[in-house]
């Protein structure tokens, strides 16, 4: 006789206990991500609450941001001046020499 009592089946696109497939966490995830749609937007055009979608954008993001940057190899100087022009007399232009 077998101890355990219940069993809880689950596949690869429905882990144990999830009420919703993998596939659609990750679509609302990036829809917030890639799509520029807002939260509670992906929640009400994919019938979603907004902790859901907010946990998948989480998650959706991570991928993004826990990719390494390039290396630098050549620092570049931009051609736009930031904040105002300062200008300045020098003493010789002061005492109009």
């Amino acid at each position: 006789m077998c101890p355990r009592k219940s069993f809880t089946e689950s596949v690869v696109q429905i882990p144990a206990g999830a009420r919703i497939t993998t596939r659609l966490r990750q679509a609302a995830g990036r829809r917030v991500r890639d799509a520029g749609s807002t939260v509670i937007r992906a929640a009400r055009d994919l019938h979603l609450s907004w902790p859901t979608v907010m946990r998948a954008f989480r998650t959706s993001a991570r991928e993004v941001v826990d990719v390494p940057l390039p290396e630098v190899k050549v620092l570049g100087v931009d051609e736009t001046r930031r904040g105002r022009t300062k200008w300045s007399r020098t003493p010789t232009a002061a005492s109009g020499a």
